[in-house]
């Protein structure tokens, strides 16, 4: 396989029209916060539009549109005194063939009347029919007098979801794990010991379907890690000194990536958490490091993370492969960027978004973190018979026949993507149309 990747990436771009006001945030990016299926995209963040609540919301497009102008409010508030505050959400798509979205937030809201201003659970809805549809909602912690925040979630191999939380109740501070039955019930379980004091929890599922929960042990200043298979809950196995952390995995390795003492560390695993490498990526230079996260391009791993100071702080890359590391890839500039994102999308974009305050420097004004991104275009030839192309034509060739990344014909009105080409003859070319 020949992958073509353009070194520069393009101009940051706001995510919202000009017209939105107010704060949004993507959720922790060591979670799930933007994903794609078939050419649909999604990203889902918290918005903050009139400071005295905060909304979950999401932007799409479909394999033929660019993403929605403006984000969609998905749930609707309960009836009460005033509107609670929905935080912390994460998105994960499952794989069936009409796939589904399930999201995971939490929320003081009651859905039988007022909030539980006291008390925080975690919510889940699913969507039915379209990918803007999520007409159910469901308490999945239901804890009286706890706080439980900050949900990770996973879908394995057989399409049923989990969902890691945080728990604090009293002198408690625990992580738990919920997984709901063919018939929509919940069942919560705790993960961690009554003696440790963990947060900051993660949950992936690898490619033999285990699933392996991460988490942060606060006494030890330790990152653990934690089997869960056939209903049983492993021991803990230390992973790594530190705080922030993200996981991926691929062909049989776990990739940890984790931050001690402002210097950010890759750490290569096996399933059985048995250490392959152990590597230093950035020192910091004297300025903080924060908020990694990574996603894989084929066979190599493209890593995200924040560095900075309390002024200002930039989105930087690094590529690993074959135990190789990059030199180091300044992303954007202009302002506090903070939280990227990777996506990459079947047509062969990849984005990734951060939050930004540039507007403050840039307009003048008082609001400050929108949602931005940048991207890359790349395309690959797997083999010496499939041609690929940047083209122009008239749409109405009556020799040539072209259709889009889903196998629909296409006539009229065609947008930047990837489309297919068939003429009179039969012969097929993959094209990539930039205007």
């Amino acid at each position: 396989m020949i992958l073509f990747l353009f070194l520069m990436f393009s101009p940051d771009s706001l995510f919202y029209s000009p017209y939105v006001r107010g704060n949004y945030y993507l959720t922790d990016n060591k979670k799930i916060s933007a994903a794609e299926k078939n050419g649909w995209s999604f990203v889902i963040l918290t918005g903050y539009p009139h400071y005295k609540n905060s909304d979950i919301y999401y932007i799409f497009r479909t394999p033929t549109t660019t993403f929605i102008d403006t984000p969609y409010k998905i749930f609707e508030d309960p009836p009460s005194s005033r509107p609670p505050y929905d935080g912390s959400p994460v998105l994960v798509i499952d794989s069936s063939f009409n796939f589904t979205l399930h999201i995971f937030w939490n929320s003081e809201r009651n859905i039988g009347g007022d909030p539980f201003w006291w008390q925080t659970d975690i919510f889940y809805s699913f969507s039915v029919g379209s990918y803007i549809n999520f007409p159910e909602i469901e308490n999945v912690s239901k804890d009286t007098n706890a706080f439980d925040l900050f949900p990770s979630a996973t879908c394995d191999l057989n399409n049923k979801v989990y969902v890691v939380y945080w728990k604090i109740k009293g002198g408690e501070e625990s992580i738990y794990l919920a997984e709901r039955d063919n018939f929509g019930n919940w069942t919560n379980k705790r993960v961690t010991d009554i003696s440790e004091i963990s947060e900051n929890p993660l949950i992936i599922t690898l490619e033999n379907n285990e699933k392996i929960i991460f988490y942060y042990e606060v006494m030890r200043n330790r990152l653990f890690a934690r089997k869960y298979s056939n209903n049983t809950i492993s021991s803990p196995h230390e992973i790594a000194k530190g705080h922030e952390y993200s996981a991926i995995s691929k062909n049989d390795r776990i990739y940890f990536i984790y931050i001690r003492n402002d210097s950010l560390f890759l750490k290569e695993l096996d399933y059985s958490f048995n250490e392959i490498k152990n590597i230093l990526l950035d020192t910091g230079e004297g300025n903080y490091i924060g908020n990694p996260s990574s996603i894989f391009l084929y066979d190599t791993l493209l890593i995200f993370y924040e560095k900075g100071n309390n002024i200002n702080s930039q989105i930087y890359m690094l590529k690993y492969k074959n135990s190789v590391i990059s030199n180091e890839i300044f992303v954007n500039h202009i302002g506090k960027n903070t939280n990227p994102v990777p996506l990459i999308t079947s047509e062969g974009e990849f984005f990734v978004f951060f939050e930004s305050d540039r507007r403050k420097y840039e307009e003048e004004t008082f609001e400050f973190h929108h949602i931005y991104y940048r991207k890359k275009f790349f395309y690959t030839k797997k083999n010496s018979k499939l041609n690929v192309n940047i083209f122009t034509f008239p749409a109405n060739s009556k020799n040539v026949k072209i259709y889009n990344t889903t196998g629909r014909k296409v006539k009229n009105n065609l947008k930047k993507g990837i489309y297919f080409l068939i003429n009179k003859k039969g012969e097929r070319r993959k094209c990539i149309f930039l205007y």
